[in-house]
């Protein structure tokens, strides 16, 4: 999306730039075609994607879409998807609208950028002051924190603007250079132009750097930053070089690409929606060939949109209407949207499973479950240790306590500084909660966590029990993973229920993660090497027919791997006599 933020701020710029010079720029009639430029082929994808979604997606998730709809149709999305990101965050490609925050970015700035152009109109020196004064800042954004906030910075506005502004800057530089160079300048031909060897050059050197971004910068770096320099200079210096230059006039204007250019828009709009819903209706990454078909169906459904909605909308008569038209039906898509997130529209699906794919989960987490709550306060105290995998053992502790004598509270087996990276570069274990544990004294320690994403979890529990066993704990035990589902329980249910012809919904699965069972015995083998008193959660859930996903219209597992209440009082009532045992309970 880098070049098109470059491209979009260079053609949006040069539109107000006339407008102002020639005194016929008016707010309301930028966007009144702004409006007949973007609306009419989004609000079709909006529309699309909620009827898909009505099909394809379980209450919580179509929930979640509504915000997705409505924030689209709000141009807000990128704030939107800031927002949820995060350790529950879903998969990019079950997010079918999520290639919008780029739209949203865009549209933040139409209404932004026409003001301040209007407020230094006739002002030339100054207007390119201002602009470069705004791409320092905003790279400035970019750049600082982006190793500790990464998410934000890829999603927010104040960090994206710079790659706008570097096509405003071209916009102002080949309009106003006479005005804002000296002739000595002007005569070195800096910024382009001139010759048309310097054009030839200055347009290779900018698709090379173009196509080094495209096949080199990956997933792994954190973007945008330094690396966003490469695709957004390169399109400066391909435009800059203008249409005489030979890979400007020769590929770039093949009237292939033209075509591609002119339905661009509805392209970007349409291949993500059907990639994504592929995704989810597949449940995995789409084969090659369903992917290349999926494109060629989105370019032409792209060129049926600009030939059929968008040409006959944004060109020739009624622009009033047409505009008080569109404006109502994004209103009334985003009112949709708003509808759709208050609760998933539920009843689109039948009676008997309604309820389970209705029912929010709930954490298993209870922060109010401390050494206080107990009705014996001499009763031995149970650490829980570790991440968010042993804070979902509380409800069912706390449920425990109606019928033993104990006292528990929790604590983060982690420390992380705002510098750290998550997981692995953080401390283990926590210095924190070693002083406090230190200075409690437990009587037992249960240590859990979603061991599977440490890749250093064995050398992390060692050092563990050593602390432990150095201050003397009586009972350390060692809690072994939950099941890792590929999916929520709730959608592989929903599955199961609408592949069976009976419709039977089952009790248990066997979607789980591959390597579940690997870190189970990895976790069991290493529990008995330290001595440790070793619970399996699969070999109590899980037997021959998969794993035990429903009580009823109680889920297990609200989640990937994390307990619901119901799940959390099912496990601690099972192992309590191996937790207790020996104990003055």
């Amino acid at each position: 999306m880098d070049i098109f933020f470059v491209i979009s701020g260079f053609l949006i710029s040069t539109i107000i730039f006339d407008g102002l010079d020639d005194g016929t720029f008016r707010f309301i009639t930028f966007y009144s075609r702004r409006i007949r430029r973007i609306f009419p082929a989004l609000i079709i994808i909006l529309i699309v994607c909620a009827v898909f979604g009505w099909i394809t997606l379980i209450p919580d998730e179509y929930e979640q879409f509504g915000k997705h709809i409505a924030g689209s149709a709000a141009f807000i999305p990128n704030i939107i998807l800031w927002m949820e990101s995060g350790y529950f965050d879903k998969a990019a490609g079950s997010k079918p609208l999520l290639h919008l925050w780029s739209l949203g970015i865009e549209e933040q700035f139409y209404l932004i950028w026409p003001f301040i152009l209007w407020g230094m109109r006739g002002r030339r020196l100054t207007i390119f002051i201002i602009i470069l004064s705004i791409i320092a800042a905003s790279f400035l954004a970019c750049v600082i924190g982006r190793h500790d906030f990464p998410v934000s910075h890829f999603y927010f506005p104040q960090s994206r603007f710079w790659e706008l502004m570097i096509g405003a800057a071209l916009a102002a530089i080949t309009l106003y250079k006479k005005y804002i160079f000296s002739a000595a300048i002007e005569r070195i031909e800096i910024f382009g132009g001139g010759q048309s060897k310097i054009k030839n050059l200055q347009s290779f050197v900018g698709g090379s750097m173009i196509v080094y971004a495209a096949f080199n910068i990956t997933s792994s770096y954190i973007y945008p930053g330094f690396w966003a320099l490469l695709p957004t200079i390169g399109t400066y210096l391909l435009i800059a070089a203008g249409p005489e230059a030979w890979i400007n006039r020769v590929i770039l204007a093949n009237k292939g690409l033209v075509w591609i250019g002119l339905i661009s828009y509805p392209l970007y709009l349409w291949h993500w929606p059907l990639l994504s819903f592929a995704y989810i209706i597949k449940g995995s990454r789409p084969s090659y060939i369903i992917r290349a078909t999926l494109l060629l169906t989105s370019t032409l459904l792209a060129w049926g949109t600009y030939r059929l909605v968008e040409k006959p909308i944004r060109f020739g008569n009624y622009s009033k209407t047409k505009v008080i038209i569109l404006l109502a039906l994004m209103m009334a898509t985003g009112g949709f949207g708003f509808w759709i997130s208050l609760e998933g529209a539920p009843n689109r699906f039948p009676e008997e499973i309604r309820t389970l794919l209705s029912r929010t989960y709930e954490s298993a987490e209870n922060p109010k479950s401390s050494l206080g709550a107990s009705n014996d306060p001499k009763g031995p105290l149970l650490v829980t240790w570790g991440d968010s995998h042993s804070r979902h053992l509380a409800a069912g502790l706390a449920q425990l306590q109606q019928d033993r004598s104990f006292r528990f509270t929790n604590f983060r087996w982690d420390y992380c500084s705002p510098e750290s990276r998550p997981f692995d570069q953080c401390t283990y274990p926590s210095p924190v909660a070693m002083d406090k544990i230190r200075q409690l004294k437990p009587d037992i320690v249960i240590l859990s966590a979603f061991w599977f994403q440490y890749k250093n979890r064995e050398q992390f529990i060692r050092d563990s029990v050593r602390f432990l066993q150095q201050i003397h704990v009586r009972k350390i035990i060692l809690l072994g993973p939950a099941p890792f589902w590929s999916d929520p329980p709730r959608l592989l249910l929903y599955k199961a229920y609408k592949n069976d012809p009976e419709h039977h919904l089952p009790d248990r699965l066997s979607d789980e993660n591959p390597g579940d069972a690997a870190v189970e015995k990895e976790a069991s083998d290493l529990a008995k090497q330290l001595g440790l008193v070793y619970l399996s959660a699969r070999d109590f859930l899980c037997n021959e027919q998969g794993c035990l996903a429903r009580i009823g219209d109680s889920l297990i597992q609200g989640d990937l791997t994390h307990y619901t209440p119901t799940g959390s009082i099912l496990i601690m009532r099972h192992f309590a006599p191996a937790i207790f045992d020996g104990t003055n309970n």
